[in-house]
């Protein structure tokens, strides 16, 4: 009937009224926190804290109605004239340092610094433009800033070409390294006798000199080939280290030899024998 229906409205209307006070009373709350917090940014003259407290003030009043409305107004109107110094003040200093950073960027151009350092100097002085926030003279500023730091940037472009192109050079250079340390491997394990250890250091000490000859290399493409790498120096070193160790045996098993020949008394035969193993010691290798 139209009388319950009345009734079911007027119960809809007063539960929202209901929550709409609670809503109203939560953010006053909320609000005279930030109210706190906007009176200890200014006592401590921190700019950026007391203009994010008064930006969120402002946000939660214009959310509320009636008393609430007119009480918050009243309290954070207080703190108006001093929000407003103290933004024209960090207003006037960050357009003091845009324009010692468009100084800066000036002198850029003209220095004679590397193109990697260029870069990094450009890089860095577009981070703290950024964190400076508005300004003065805010977009003239920025366009001034622009055009220098791309006028500053145009050498660095060639450097990072050619940098490109020597990482893929490098990259070819390494692959083919890798390749020549396994073809040996392989012809090592194949070989019927001892490796030499002469050629095995010739081989490691020549490859890891090219392998760092040829750098820089692309970040993305360098773990796999690192790994590549160094497994097979690793297996050459294996190679070498049970070379050396048989090496350290047979000559072990000469001094032996040689000191039994210290005895004999047939010097003749001695000296005759004591050459041979000299010449056997020689042919071991280290």
């Amino acid at each position: 009937t139209l009388a319950v229906k009345i009734e079911n409205l007027q119960t809809n209307i007063a539960e929202k009224i209901t929550k709409n006070n609670e809503y109203q009373e939560q953010l006053k709350t909320k609000t005279e926190e930030l109210l706190t917090s906007l009176a200890q940014a200014l006592e401590s003259e921190n700019p950026e804290n007391a203009t994010q407290c008064w930006d969120k003030i402002q946000g939660n009043i214009s959310n509320t109605a009636n008393q609430v409305r007119a009480e918050l107004l009243k309290k954070s109107n207080v703190h108006k004239e001093k929000v407003i110094e103290l933004r024209d003040r960090k207003i006037f200093a960050s357009t003091e340092k845009k324009k010692k950073l468009i100084a800066q960027m000036r002198h850029l151009i003209d220095s004679k610094i590397h193109a990697s350092e260029c870069s990094k100097s450009i890089s860095k002085m577009h981070k703290e433009w950024k964190t400076l926030g508005r300004s003065s003279q805010n977009e003239q500023l920025w366009k001034e800033f622009k055009k220098l730091s791309d006028q500053a940037y145009e050498p660095c472009k060639e450097y990072f070409k050619e940098r490109k192109q020597l990482m893929v050079q490098n990259l070819l250079k390494r692959r083919e390294i890798c390749e020549s340390l396994e073809a040996e491997h392989k012809l090592l394990q194949e070989g019927d006798g001892e490796p030499n250890i002469s050629k095995l250091n010739k081989i490691l000490s020549g490859s890891e000199k090219d392998w760092k000859s040829h750098a820089p290399i692309e970040q993305s493409k360098i773990k796999g080939l690192q790994k590549r790498f160094y497994e097979t120096v690793s297996q050459l070193r294996k190679l070498r280290k049970s070379k050396v160790l048989v090496s350290a045996k047979q000559k072990q098993e000469l001094v032996g030899r040689a000191q039994e020949l210290s005895k004999d008394d047939d010097n003749k035969y001695a000296m005759n024998e004591a050459k041979r193993l000299q010449q056997e010691w020689k042919e071991i290798g280290p």
